[in-house]
C-alpha cells in the first residue's frame, strides 16, 4: 500500500460524515438554496458573515502561498483571492467555484497552521483524513454537490451532477466515484 502524500498540513483528523455534517451547517448558515449561486452576488454577501474577500495581485499572495489561485487565514476571517480567481468566479467558472469553496472550507472547518508545528503530529504518518487540503476539498463537494440532492434527483451521472451544480466534470467525476466507493449511492 502506499503512502498518503500530505498535500497541505496537518490538522485534526476529521471523516466524510463529520465534513458532510460540517458543510450541511455551512450552507444553511450561508442561505445556499439548492440552486447553484450565483458566484459574484455570493462573494460579496459574505461580509455580512463576517469574512473578508481580499483581492490581490498574485505575486502579493501571503507568504508561500505565492502563485497560488486563493488562500484562507481562518484566524484573520480572510479569504485571499487573485484577481483572476475573482474575475473567473464572477463569470461563474465551475474550478474557480470550488476553489472558493475549499477556500470556505478551511475556514469552517477551523483550520490552523498551528498543529503543523507540533513535534508531536510531525511523527505521525500522513493519512488523507489529516490533510488540510483533502479536507477542504471534501468540504466543497459536499457543499456544492450535497448527497442529498444527488439521491433525491437521482444524479447517477457525472454530467447531471455537472449540469445541476455547475461544478466542472473531473469535480463531478471524482464526487460520484467517492460516493460509490463508499456506498453512499448504489453503483450502476
Amino acid at each position: 500500500m502506499t503512502e498518503y502524500k500530505l498535500r497541505g498540513y496537518l490538522v485534526n483528523p476529521l471523516g466524510v460524515n463529520k465534513i458532510r455534517e460540517v458543510a450541511t451547517h455551512a450552507r444553511d448558515i450561508l442561505r445556499l438554496t439548492e440552486k447553484p449561486v450565483d458566484m459574484g452576488d455570493f462573494l460579496e454577501s459574505l461580509v455580512r458573515f463576517d469574512i473578508v474577500i481580499d483581492i490581490i495581485d498574485e505575486l502579493d499572495m501571503p507568504g508561500l502561498l505565492s502563485h497560488s489561485e486563493a488562500c484562507c487565514i481562518p484566524e484573520r476571517r480572510t479569504i485571499y483571492l487573485t484577481n483572476e480567481t475573482y474575475e473567473r468566479s464572477c463569470e461563474n467558472d465551475p474550478r474557480s467555484r470550488f476553489t472558493i469553496f475549499h477556500e470556505l472550507g478551511h475556514f469552517f472547518l477551523m483550520h490552523n497552521r498551528k498543529f503543523h508545528r507540533d513535534n508531536n503530529f510531525q511523527k505521525i504518518k500522513p493519512k488523507h483524513y489529516l490533510d488540510s487540503e483533502w479536507q477542504a476539498d471534501q468540504f466543497a463537494a459536499e457543499t456544492l454537490m450535497p448527497l442529498k440532492t444527488i439521491i433525491s434527483e437521482r444524479l447517477f451521472a457525472p454530467r447531471m451532477i455537472q449540469e445541476r451544480f455547475g461544478v466542472s466534470a473531473r469535480a463531478a467525476e471524482k464526487r460520484l466515484r467517492q460516493l460509490k466507493e463508499r456506498g453512499d449511492i448504489k453503483s450502476r
